[in-house]
């Protein structure tokens, strides 16, 4: 079916995006955890601290959605597709970095400060995958760009249960 195929290869590319923002925020981090404790030895190493050291945890809500996402991707439950779009929206509103609080939120909004690399990965995050417009019921702090500022699209998580 062609609307399958379609949704599908949205769902991939913004999989994809989302992976390249998780390397990209985990290279940040583990930047900023070796000029605090010293060069992390191995990739195993840095693999352990990942999954279990304090300073990786606020990065945990982001690889858990990625692989929630990949395993409801690859199921053929109906039911299971169904679960994709409030997972893709509630990604959506952990990806929306801040100054104020605490958590993944600023913190994302603090790598995006320091990192080029992260700011590119967001951006892509941003362009791929779904990209038709979210209602203003779903992200009330959309706004319009500045004047001569293209913006990109925002994914619907909607969209992709059509």
């Amino acid at each position: 079916m062609p609307e399958s195929k379609s949704r599908d290869v949205s769902l991939d590319n913004l999989f994809s995006a989302l992976l390249r923002l998780h390397k990209a925020l985990l290279d940040d981090e583990r930047v900023a955890y070796e000029r605090v404790h010293g060069r992390i030895p191995s990739n195993g190493a840095f693999l352990q601290l990942a999954l279990n050291d304090a300073w990786f945890a606020w990065l945990r809500p982001l690889s858990q959605s990625i692989a929630k996402l990949d395993e409801l991707s690859e199921s053929n439950d109906p039911a299971s597709r169904e679960a994709i779009p409030p997972l893709l929206a509630s990604v959506q509103t952990l990806m929306m970095p801040t100054e104020a609080g605490e958590g993944f939120s600023r913190q994302y909004h603090d790598a995006l400060q320091r990192s080029p690399d992260v700011v590119l990965a967001h951006w892509l995050r941003l362009w791929a995958g779904a990209t038709r417009p979210l209602s203003p019921a779903v992200n009330p702090s959309a706004s319009e760009p500045a004047p001569g500022v293209s913006a990109p699209p925002r994914w619907d998580a909607g969209a992709l249960a059509d």
